[in-house]
């Protein structure tokens, strides 16, 4: 249940730079323990949610209830970072007829896009990012992103704040727009697995 604490997993000798959690929505847990089972976890550690939430629209009468569990559950996590991780990233999947994309959320954007630019193409396939936190004018929202993106916009979050602007840890929502039944290509799984390790290997040099 989603009050109950969250199970860690520890890889290797030397405790990594960043925790990966995949399932806090239970509709999109086998795509991430999928692209977790390909990863180098030389710099990241795995958080199964055993028991997410539905990502599913709540109606209107469950949307109360809802929101504390997806709070709750959000908040277990700063138990998991706090003293032991530098970077979390919350892996989430949907679906997108016109093929793979990804959605990058922090509020750090622009940091990331840079250390990212180095070595990743935003355009095979297409990467944007996203700036967390409410828009505030002159807070640089033209500023150039990636090629394809002329500018990083700035997007509201209902995941609690404690969690995504916490000054202990850097938060990194993934989002992955799959092409229909796509969601088991190997490929796609390798080109998820490889951006998740080039962003938890760039340490805190971004």
């Amino acid at each position: 249940m989603p009050g109950c604490p969250l199970p860690g997993v520890r890889i290797g000798m030397t405790r990594p730079h960043a925790l990966l959690v995949v399932g806090i929505h239970r509709e999109e847990r086998a795509f991430g323990e999928a692209v977790a089972a390909r990863l180098d976890r030389t710099h990241l550690d795995v958080l199964v949610v055993p028991e997410g939430l539905s990502g599913k629209r709540p109606r209107q009468d469950q949307r109360f209830h809802f929101d504390l569990l997806h709070k709750a559950l959000y908040r277990q996590l700063t138990g998991h970072m706090e003293g032991k991780y530098a970077l979390l990233i919350d892996l989430h999947a949907g679906q997108d007829e016109a093929g793979l994309g990804m959605e990058i959320y922090s509020r750090d954007a622009e940091a990331l896009g840079r250390g990212l630019a180095v070595h990743y193409d935003f355009t095979s396939p297409p990467l944007r990012l996203i700036r967390l936190g409410h828009r505030v004018e002159g807070s640089q929202d033209d500023m150039p992103a990636a090629a394809g993106q002329s500018a990083i916009p700035s997007a509201a979050t209902p995941i609690p704040r404690e969690v995504w602007d916490n000054l202990a840890f850097r938060y990194i929502g993934l989002e992955v727009f799959l092409p229909p039944a796509g969601g088991e290509d190997p490929e796609l799984l390798a080109i998820v697995a490889g951006l998740i390790e080039h962003i938890a290997a760039m340490g805190e040099h971004w």
